[in-house]
C-alpha cells in the first residue's frame, strides 16, 4: 500500500523523506564531519570545543534515518509518528528561539540560507504531520 496511488499518507511519507534526507543526513554529516575552518567561515562556529557540534550532527543524523524508516511503514502509526514531529517542532523552535535572541547575527550568507532551509521543512514536517495525529487520535 506503501506505494500505490490511493496511499493516504503519501504526502506525509513524502515530507519525511525530504526531511529525511535534507535535515537529517545531510545536515548531521555536515556538522559531524566538516573541519572547524569551515564551519567558521560559515558563521556556525566561532571557538571553544567542537563536541556540541557534533553531538547535534549524530542525533540530526538518527533523526533523519528514524524519518526514513517511519516513511518505509506501511501504516504509520501515532507511537512512530509522535516521537518524530515532536523533534521537528522542538528543533525549530529552537532555531526560532535562537533567531528571536539574535544568536545567528554572525552567519555567512550561506549559513543564513540554511538555517531558513533547515527551519522550513521542520515547520513543513509539523504541519504535514498535524492531520495524521488528529486521525490518528479520535480512531
Amino acid at each position: 500500500m506503501a506505494y500505490t496511488l490511493s496511499d493516504h499518507f503519501r504526502p506525509l511519507r513524502v515530507v519525511l523523506r525530504i526531511n529525511g534526507v535534507v535535515v537529517g543526513s545531510l545536515l548531521g554529516v555536515v556538522l559531524l564531519t566538516v573541519s572547524r575552518n569551515a564551519l567558521g567561515a560559515w558563521g556556525l562556529y566561532e571557538s571553544g570545543h567542537l563536541w556540541p557540534l557534533r553531538l547535534a550532527g549524530a542525533l540530526l543524523m538518527v533523526l533523519g534515518l528514524l524519518s526514513l524508516v517511519i516513511s518505509g511503514q506501511r501504516v504509520i502509526g501515532l507511537g512512530l509518528l509522535a516521537p518524530v514531529t515532536i523533534a521537528y517542532l522542538l528543533l525549530a523552535l529552537v532555531l526560532l528561539s535562537a533567531y528571536f535572541q539574535r544568536e545567528f547575527s554572525q552567519l555567512s550568507p550561506l549559513g543564513s540560507l540554511l538555517l531558513v532551509i533547515v527551519f522550513s521543512l521542520c515547520l513543513v514536517a509539523v504541519l504535514a504531520a498535524l492531520p495524521y495525529l488528529r486521525a490518528e487520535y479520535r480512531t
